[in-house]
């Protein structure tokens, strides 16, 4: 898995949808931009909490686009492994295999 790849998959998504539903794609990004920014939660909390998330859904396009997020928010690769750990205990083992994804973003990302 190319984190790169699939940051960039993401992006083919949502230019797709702001083509043919652009006032429905862009309600949901600032619903997303709004609900993950500062507010009772700080945005790295709000991160974790989604990289969590991500982990726990298994799904291929969020732990990347999750794991960019935290980093930018500053969160560092033991906090992303403490949250990586809640996923676990929410929706068990398969969610902690994950795990690999998101180290695997973390090593490209970083070296970016």
């Amino acid at each position: 898995m190319d984190a790169s790849e699939k940051l960039g998959e993401i992006n083919e998504v949502f230019k797709l949808s702001k083509k043919l539903k652009p006032e429905i794609t862009d309600k949901f990004l600032s619903f997303m931009e709004s609900t993950l920014g500062n507010g009772s939660l700080d945005v790295k909390a709000k991160e974790l909490i989604a990289l969590s998330l991500s982990l726990a859904l298994q799904c291929e396009w969020c732990i990347p686009y999750h794991t960019a997020k935290c980093l930018e928010a500053g969160c560092s690769e033991e906090e992303m492994i403490e949250a990586s750990y809640i996923s676990a205990i929410m929706a068990g083992t398969p969610a902690l295999m994950n795990v690999k994804i998101m180290a695997d973003a973390i090593e490209q990302l970083k070296n970016k």
